[in-house]
């Protein structure tokens, strides 16, 4: 927020602690991937690429709050929307601002993180099932070539 100046310390101990958090979350998420016996290679594979997901939200979350500490320690300007006068400082106005600014970069990151690997299995499946049903023709072929019996 720009009413409060960001303090250099501040900004390492965020990087820090949002980097531990996330790398501590995907090595967490992948052990326990990795330790369940009863399922599958294939299956542990298709649910490691969505492990990035949870550790990039625990990143995002104490990054903001970090950042953003003091908002909540001494509230945001609350302004009011005609006269764009200064009505005072809300610690209750602080907490939806930082709510809603998680829950956006959850958002976000859900698009990036949740739906490429969930076209990429679709696209794989019907790939899989055209080439070996051997409906694929054209140019595909070249990408997948088919012995001759």
């Amino acid at each position: 927020n720009k009413t409060n100046p960001t303090d250099p310390k501040l900004l390492m101990y965020s990087y820090v602690g949002a980097c531990a958090g996330a790398i501590s979350v995907r090595m967490g998420v992948g052990k326990y991937i990795a330790s369940r016996k009863s399922w599958s290679q294939a299956k542990k594979l298709r649910i490691d690429t969505f492990a990035a997901f949870p550790a990039v939200l625990v990143a995002n979350t104490i990054n903001i709050f970090a950042m953003r500490s003091q908002e909540l320690k001494n509230g945001i300007e609350v302004v009011d929307k005609n006269s764009g006068k200064v009505l005072g400082k809300s610690k209750e106005a602080a907490k939806r601002a930082i709510g809603e600014t998680a829950l956006s970069r959850a958002i976000i990151s859900a698009g990036v993180l949740m739906v490429p690997p969930v076209l990429d299995g679709m696209a794989q499946k019907r790939i899989a099932v055209k080439y070996f049903l051997g409906w694929v023709k054209g140019d595909f072929v070249m990408f997948f070539p088919r012995s001759n019996p």
